[in-house]
């Protein structure tokens, strides 16, 4: 994993990461590993204004773009949810062996 990517999850909050997950499952057929990482009535009540901190916050980090008035995940979103699910499949296998 590149050190910038454990860098900008340091970063990250948990309505942060619904918003990126949210935006990055609009746009990708990969299951919604976030969003049932953190699912729960408050984390799914945050952040449905499209132009709330949270999304100014993830664009600042160069996490996602707003284009045309239509969020997209970057590239750097893209592989940080990757790197993020790549430690939650190594969690799983250790706990279950």
């Amino acid at each position: 994993m590149h050190p910038e990517i454990a860098r900008l999850f340091s970063k990250l909050t948990a309505p942060d990461l619904m918003v990126l997950s949210e935006l990055y499952s609009q746009h990708s057929s990969i299951t919604k590993l976030l969003l049932k990482a953190l699912a729960s009535a408050y984390t799914l009540g945050i952040s449905r204004d499209p132009k709330s901190f949270h999304h100014v916050y993830l664009t600042d980090l160069g996490l996602i773009d707003d284009v045309s008035g239509k969020w997209f995940v970057t590239t750097k979103g893209k592989e940080l949810i990757r790197c993020i699910g790549e430690i939650e499949k190594t969690a799983s296998a250790a706990t279950m062996s």
